[in-house]
Parts: C-alpha cells; sequence; structure tokens
C-alpha cells in the first residue's frame, strides 16, 4: 500500500549574516481541511488564519501548508528578527505561484530595512519530496499596525507620490517614513484592483501629509493611521461619488478606520459629493480613535454607516454638523457611539441622526460652546443613553448644551463648570481641563502634561 502525501512542505530560510530570526508566521492561506477515507479527497476550507513555523534554526524554518491553487499576491510572511517585523509578499511574478501535495518548496529572504538596504546575503535551492520550485527575494522592514496580509509600499522623500499605487492590488499598505512631509500635489485615486488601504506614518511622531482628496472605486477598507493630514477647504479628503460617478464610492459594507490622526483644514473628512439624492453604497463602521480633528465643516456628512464609533478624540472649530449620517440604503438608524471625546467651539447640532433616527451612546464626554442657535448636543434621535458627561456653560450668557437627546435623563451631564472654570483656554485651543476628572479625550486631562 502507498501512502501519498496530502500536505506541501515550505521551507523559509533567511539569507541575511548576523541576524537571529524570533519567529517566522505565514499569512493569508487556509489552515483546516476535512480528508474523505473513502474517496480520497481533500476538501479545504475557506478559513485563512495565520500559521507559526517551526524553528530549525535561527534562519531556516518549516511548516505544512494545505494544498492551495494560487499564492500570488495572497500569501505573506511576517518575520520578527532583532526586535523589528518584516514582510514579504509573494509577488506575481513568483516562480512558486502553488501549492501541490506532495511538493517541497522553499523560500529565501533578505531582510531589508524601510531604506531598501540589507539588514546584513540569500539564493536559493530545493529537495525534498517531490521538487518543488524555490524562490529569493526581500521582506521590507514592515510596522507592527500594518495588519498581516498586507503589502507594504515604502514611501520616502525620493517617492514619486502620483505613481505610488500604479499596478497595486489585493491589500497595500504605504507606510510613510518619518522625517519627511508628503505634499500630493492631485488627487490620490486607488486602482479598483486595490481592495484594501492602509496610509500609515512610521516612528513615534505623526508625518505630514498635504493632500487634497482620495478618490477609490468598490475599496473593502480604508485606514488612515499616525498621520498629520492638511486638506484643501474646498475639498473632502475621503470623497464619493465626484461629478455622480457612482463607481467612484467605498463598497457596501466597507469599513473605514481613523486612529492616532489630526486632520485640519479640509471641508469634510468623509462626504458624498454627488447628488445628494443617488442612491450610494453604506459603510458597515466609521471609527475615529486618539484623534484631533478640527478647523474644518464636518466629519462625517450625508454618507451612509450603520455603525459610526468616535472615541478618545477631539472635535474642534467646525462650522458644521460634526456628524451627520445620510438615509442610505440599509442604514436607516445607525448606531453612533463617542465616548471620551472633547466637542468644543461647534456651530451647529453635532450629532444628527437620519429621518428615522439613530441610536446614541454618550458617555465620559466634555463640551462647551455648542450649537449656539439651539443649545443642542443632537437631534434625530431614536434612543439615547450615557452618563459621566461634563457640558461646560458660556462665560457670558450661561447658556449650555445638553438637549436633543430622546430623553432629558437618559443622558446625564454635570453643568455646574463655566467654560473658563473647566478649561485652561478653550477660545485659543487649550482644552487641557482645569479639574481632575477622567472624561473628555485623554490628552487634555489636567494629569497630562
Amino acid at each position: 500500500m502507498t501512502f501519498h502525501h496530502q500536505l506541501a512542505l515550505l521551507y523559509v530560510n533567511i539569507g541575511n549574516e548576523d541576524v537571529k530570526v524570533e519567529n517566522v508566521k505565514v499569512n493569508g492561506l487556509n489552515t483546516t481541511a476535512h480528508f474523505d477515507l473513502l474517496k480520497g479527497e481533500l476538501s479545504v476550507d475557506d478559513a485563512p488564519k495565520a500559521v507559526t513555523l517551526h524553528k530549525l534554526s535561527d534562519k531556516s524554518f518549516v511548516g505544512v501548508m494545505l494544498p492551495v491553487a494560487n499564492i500570488a499576491k495572497v500569501m505573506s510572511v511576517t518575520i520578527e528578527a532583532g526586535g523589528k517585523i518584516f514582510q514579504y509578499m509573494v509577488p506575481a511574478t513568483s516562480k512558486i505561484s502553488k501549492f501541490e501535495a506532495g511538493y517541497e518548496y522553499i523560500f529565501n529572504i533578505n531582510l531589508k530595512n524601510s531604506s531598501g538596504d540589507l539588514i546584513s546575503g540569500g539564493n536559493g535551492s530545493n529537495e525534498g519530496w517531490k521538487p518543488g520550485e524555490n524562490e529569493g527575494g526581500d521582506a521590507t522592514e514592515t510596522n507592527p499596525e500594518i495588519p498581516s496580509g498586507y503589502e507594504t509600499i515604502p514611501v520616502n522623500g525620493d517617492t514619486e507620490l502620483t505613481t505610488v499605487l500604479d499596478g497595486a492590488s489585493g491589500k497595500i499598505a504605504l507606510l510613510f517614513a518619518s522625517g519627511n512631509s508628503y505634499n500630493f500635489n492631485t488627487n490620490l485615486v486607488i486602482p479598483s484592483a486595490v481592495t484594501e488601504l492602509m496610509l500609515l506614518g512610521d516612528g513615534k511622531q505623526q508625518v505630514e501629509l498635504s493632500m487634497k482628496s482620495i478618490i477609490n472605486t468598490g475599496l473593502q477598507k480604508l485606514s488612515l493611521n499616525n498621520l498629520k493630514i492638511t486638506g484643501k477647504s474646498n475639498a473632502t479628503l475621503l470623497s464619493n461619488a465626484a461629478e455622480d460617478n457612482l463607481d467612484n464610492q467605498f463598497a457596501s459594507d466597507a469599513v473605514v478606520e481613523i486612529k492616532k490622526c489630526e486632520l485640519t483644514g479640509m471641508k469634510y473628512v468623509c462626504n458624498w459629493d454627488g447628488n445628494k439624492d443617488s442612491e450610494r453604497n453604506t459603510l458597515s463602521s466609521f471609527t475615529v480613535d486618539d484623534c484631533y480633528m478640527h478647523d474644518m465643516s464636518s466629519v462625517f456628512e450625508s454618507y451612509g454607516s450603520e455603525v459610526i464609533t468616535l472615541t478618545n478624540s477631539t472635535f474642534y472649530k467646525m462650522s458644521g454638523q460634526a456628524i451627520h449620517p445620510y438615509n442610505s440604503k440599509g442604514a436607516f438608524n445607525p448606531t453612533i457611539t463617542i465616548q471620551h471625546c472633547t466637542l468644543v467651539s461647534l456651530d451647529k447640532t453635532p450629532i444628527q441622526g437620519t429621518d428615522n433616527g439613530c441610536n446614541i451612546i454618550y458617555s465620559n464626554n466634555v463640551s462647551a460652546m455648542i450649537d449656539p442657535a439651539h443649545s443642542n448636543l443632537s437631534y434625530n434621535t431614536t434612543s439615547s443613553t450615557g452618563e459621566g458627561n461634563y457640558a461646560a456653560k458660556n462665560d457670558d450668557d450661561g447658556k449650555v448644551a445638553t438637549g436633543g437627546f430622546k430623553s432629558e435623563t437618559a443622558v446625564t451631564f454635570n453643568t455646574d463648570y463655566k467654560v473658563s472654570d473647566l478649561f485652561v483656554n478653550a477660545a485659543n485651543g487649550d482644552l487641557t481641563l482645569k479639574i481632575a476628572v477622567q472624561a473628555g479625550d485623554p490628552r487634555w486631562y489636567k494629569s497630562v502634561e
């Protein structure tokens, strides 16, 4: 009786000298299957998951893989070495295009820093069960914020920004090197073959970008992280349906995440720039965390999302409604969560639901100088809950904005303080609290210097 291997054998070798590799993971491939003993058939489940390879030595790792018909632009390898993270994405030109049962495959990878320099060498060979192909390539130093399965494109001061995404496809991370500022002279147009995109500033300090609009066609996920983006006063950063081209919009149920960013100067962060009566896709979620957004009209206007979440962030000096989702398709009653945020100097009612309302969770926030015409924080709400909030009274007339929620007692506020008693200098942007409470954006806590 002859038994045949139902799996493929994968070796990953690191070619650099004087490098100790702690961990190697393979991402993007399925990891579970069922074998029919009577038919002798293997059925692979559609459940991609990262696989940690077995360590043979400091620079050699091995693992068994399920058969797969295509690994190019699907499989990536994440390598941890010397306290840094490197990523290799199998290119479209790879000699290894698939994994067949019973075959052995070898990837020989060199580690390079973000400038493209070798950390310290590489080549290739194969042998094994049945000889499969071998592939050599470079793994580029990356950032731990980049999800597995993304191809990292390093961006530095010499990068031509107008063509940086030419030929890109799948999941892409643009990693902007620290120490430079970047100016996009034209809109950043995302190729339709790109399904997910992250713009990420490397290093501890936010990387500065100056740009007009990011235009996409059916993007499934967009992430902005560790960036200071200065926009144009007449433009939308995440623009959709430009000139009523309905192809220029996010995919249905797409995800938008903005984290550790400062955004300023644009008219809107996310807006429907086309005909307001046009049918449009609905995002599954729009998330803002640890951000400072200021000097603009609004954050989210006339677009749709089932869930909108704002946490640990500041919204300052906005002339329009900060959050104003549109009645788009299924998102007739979105859930809007605002927690540990600071809202100051917002000229209009900052949170408005659709014509069918919205469900608001509003907790541990600090607000002042809101909607002088109506003294409302929200409008068109279906349900609302929340506690631990502070709302400051105007110094001159004593007015305070706490209205508009579904029930006057559903969301509770401390209104004992005037603006000058609660903030160091709210009119000039110093929103540091004078009192020792853990409410609002943590960056303004009294204990934070």
